[in-house]
């Protein structure tokens, strides 16, 4: 694969993780919108314990759905600032490593992507895995839960 290649690969990675944090931002928006919704229902009913107990549980999923969309929106940052050229040599965030177990992009946890015939794991810097490659070059190997990762290639 030529450098233009890989960039734009890189690129379509980068757009792919983009979205995928996207349709979770938004999809976590939607359900904290249903739960308000929800908890302002339940607050016109007079049914006493039932009500306090109704609203409590809607605040409690509000919370849970903050929490989620606080991380989410972490992610969004992470992303904004990964840079998009290309960069062989030393590991670093933005990244395309290829290895003997598989191909990775260093960005956020945005799981498995589909480029073609290949696949690739979008992987968060600071995971275990994605901590331990960017200590690394191409021509290196890590060793992660029992398996040996020979990196063949980084860009």
């Amino acid at each position: 694969m030529n450098d233009k290649a890989k960039i734009i690969l890189k690129n379509k990675l980068f757009e792919a993780s983009r979205l995928f944090v996207a349709e979770k931002i938004e999809n976590l928006e939607i359900s904290m919108r249903a739960a308000r919704e929800s908890g302002n229902d339940e607050t016109k009913s007079t049914t006493g314990d039932k009500h306090e107990t109704g609203k409590a549980m809607m605040q409690l999923e509000q919370e849970k759905i903050g929490i989620q969309l606080n991380e989410l929106q972490k992610m969004s940052k992470v992303l904004e600032g990964i840079p998009q050229g290309f960069s062989p040599g030393k590991i670093k965030p933005g990244n395309v490593v290829v290895t003997n177990q598989g191909n990775f992009y260093i960005s956020v946890a945005a799981g498995k992507i589909s480029m073609g015939k290949e696949l690739y794991f979008a992987i968060s810097a600071v995971s275990p895995l994605g901590n331990l490659f960017l200590k690394s070059s191409s021509g290196e190997s890590v060793n992660f839960n029992g398996k040996v990762y020979g990196i063949i290639e980084s860009y």
